[in-house]
C-alpha cells in the first residue's frame, strides 16, 4: 500500500522542472497575497507567528512610520532595498541595517546626497553612471569610484570635452572636465 500524497507533497527530487514550476507558481501567489491582502495589523496582533518578512516588504501599506514604530521586528532590509518607495529617510532611520546598496544604486529617488551621506557603502557606480538623476557633479564628488567611463563620455558629450588621464596611480583611469572652448 502506497501512502497517498496530496498535490502539495510531490517528490521534487525526481522532477526538477515540476519543482521549479511549482515554486514559481507558489511564490507568485504568495507575493500577490502579501501585496494585496496582507494587513500589517496582523504582525502586531500575532507577533509569535513566523512571518515571512521578505514578502511583507511587498505590502502596499508598509510605511516608514510603521517600520520606525516596530523597529524591533526582523525586517528584511535587503529586500526593502529593491522597493522604489525607499528614500533617504529610510536609510537615515536605519543606518546600520543590512541595506543592499547595489539595488539602492538603481532607486529612482537616488541623489548625490545619498552617496555623500553614505560614502563607504558598496554603491554600484557602474549602474549609477546610467541613472537618470546622474550628473557629472556626482563623478566630481567621487572621482576614484569605479564609474562606467564609456557612459560618462556618452552622457556628457554635449556639455563637456572629457579626457582620460592617470590620476595619482598609473593603474587608475579618471576623467577630467575640460571647459569647452
Amino acid at each position: 500500500n502506497k501512502s497517498r500524497k496530496n498535490k502539495y507533497e510531490e517528490d521534487f527530487s525526481h522532477d526538477h522542472k515540476f519543482s521549479k514550476r511549482y515554486m514559481t507558481h507558489y511564490n507568485y501567489h504568495l507575493c500577490d497575497f502579501y501585496s494585496t491582502k496582507f494587513e500589517l495589523s496582523w504582525l502586531v496582533k500575532f507577533p509569535h507567528l513566523k512571518w515571512d518578512y521578505s514578502h511583507i516588504c511587498d505590502c502596499k501599506n508598509l510605511s516608514l512610520e510603521f517600520l520606525r514604530k516596530y523597529s524591533d521586528m526582523p525586517w528584511d532590509f535587503r529586500e526593502l532595498s529593491y522597493k522604489i518607495y525607499i528614500t533617504l529617510d529610510y536609510l537615515d532611520s536605519f543606518p546600520n541595517a543590512d541595506w543592499d546598496f547595489t539595488w539602492l544604486s538603481h532607486n529612482p529617488h537616488l541623489k548625490l546626497t545619498w552617496l555623500k551621506k553614505y560614502p563607504d557603502a558598496k554603491w554600484n557606480f557602474n549602474s549609477i553612471t546610467k541613472h537618470p538623476n546622474f550628473s557629472l557633479s556626482w563623478f566630481e564628488s567621487f572621482p576614484q569610484a569605479n564609474w562606467n567611463v564609456g557612459e560618462l563620455f556618452l552622457k556628457n558629450r554635449r556639455n563637456y570635452t572629457l579626457v582620460l588621464y592617470q590620476f595619482h596611480h598609473p593603474d587608475i583611469s579618471v576623467i577630467a572636465k575640460i571647459p569647452d572652448t
